[in-house]
């Protein structure tokens, strides 16, 4: 029965202390590398789009983004809007990988 014991406590500190390597900093102050599966059910976040609206047509905006590309979002009832979104509005928008707009913040 103790072997039993410390055979499992032995490797219970083994998985605590591969844990540990893997949440926190080394010494030098540097993260290991992340396993992309701790990731794999995260949702995707986006991108952040900075610019000028240069048309609305219904719910797509057409942004100048800071490079000069014109960029097209569109826009659906759950997208989060603070400000006036109008045309010559500077704006950052967060979009997903299909270019449709979580959250837009004007300045305007």
């Amino acid at each position: 029965m103790k072997i039993v014991l410390l055979l499992l406590s032995f490797i219970l500190s083994l998985s605590l202390s591969a844990a540990h390597a893997i949440m926190f900093e080394d010494a030098r102050g540097m993260k290991p590398p992340q396993p992309s599966y701790f990731f794999s059910n995260q949702p995707e976040i986006g991108r952040v789009v900075e610019g000028e609206v240069l048309r609305i047509d219904g719910s797509d905006l057409l942004i100048a983004d800071q490079s000069g590309n014109e960029v097209r979002l569109r826009m659906e009832d759950s997208t989060v809007k603070i400000g006036a979104i109008k045309e010559g509005a500077r704006i950052e928008a967060r979009v997903n990988h299909d270019d449709y707009a979580l959250s837009i913040i004007s300045d305007r």
